[in-house]
């Protein structure tokens, strides 16, 4: 069993999650603009309490199906400590070492790289921690700044499933992004090197840049228990409507 402690980054802390985060965790479950391409709608406060319950019974990944979801907060000097957003990690298959990863984040925080910043510590915590061999993300095909953070994560496009669910009483496509744990561990140290070479700190990549193409709703999967069908993607088209949102 691997149980997730934290993991900070540059400007980020991603921390197991807190019965008192409901407020902050419904000031953007709460926005149109952010369920949109979940399976769900807007949440009450009260509903994201219920939800909030049910994620905090699982604290690490262990069996297919586990779902994992991690709070994230400000963390850097300048900013007061705040949970901006969540990222989800979705453990498809151990055997097969498949796992799903997804975000959520405010829109207050859009643009400046905080989506790329946290999904990047977690697939290096993923890859590291977790026995897993791929890493991919399920996006709708028009949630342009969730692909471009898959992209600048150094995921690939792998796949346009069409038609694969029923998204809010339409059929909808899937777009599938993946990362293989060589590739990412490649990517790493190419980025490592480019930072030593220019007297950087050597971060994890993403790690504190400006990101515009950050402004998703929301990318990666979300909340698959959330998804009655199974299909289990909080970006209808793959992974979470609110993922990629800074």
């Amino acid at each position: 069993m691997t149980s997730f402690p934290s993991v900070r980054t540059e400007r980020l802390l991603l921390r197991p999650l807190r019965a008192d985060d409901a407020e902050a965790i419904n000031s953007y479950q709460s926005l149109p603009e952010v369920v949109q391409y979940m399976f769900w709608e807007v949440r009450t406060l009260a509903e994201t309490r219920e939800h909030l319950e049910k994620r905090l019974l699982t604290t690490a990944l262990e069996n297919d199906g586990d779902v994992l979801v991690v709070g994230v907060e400000l963390a850097g000097p300048e900013h007061p400590a705040r949970l901006i957003g969540e990222i989800t990690l979705f453990l498809h298959s151990v055997a097969n070492g498949q796992a799903e990863i997804g975000w959520a984040f405010h829109p207050d925080f859009q643009g400046h790289g905080f989506a790329s910043e946290a999904a990047s510590g977690m697939l290096d915590w993923a890859f590291a921690e977790l026995d897993v061999h791929r890493i991919e993300a399920h996006l709708d095909p028009h949630n342009a700044a969730s692909a471009a953070v898959c992209l600048r994560l150094g995921m690939q496009r792998d796949a346009l499933l069409r038609e694969n669910l029923l998204f809010k009483g339409a059929w909808g496509d899937t777009a599938v992004y993946g990362i293989l744990r060589h590739e990412r561990a490649t990517r790493v140290a190419g980025r490592s090197q480019g930072d030593a070479g220019a007297g950087g700190s050597g971060g994890a990549p993403g790690a504190g840049s400006v990101d515009h193409a950050d402004n998703a709703a929301g990318a990666g999967s979300v909340d698959h228990a959330d998804n009655a069908a199974g299909a289990g993607s909080v970006d209808h088209a793959g992974s979470a409507a609110s993922a990629g949102n800074t």
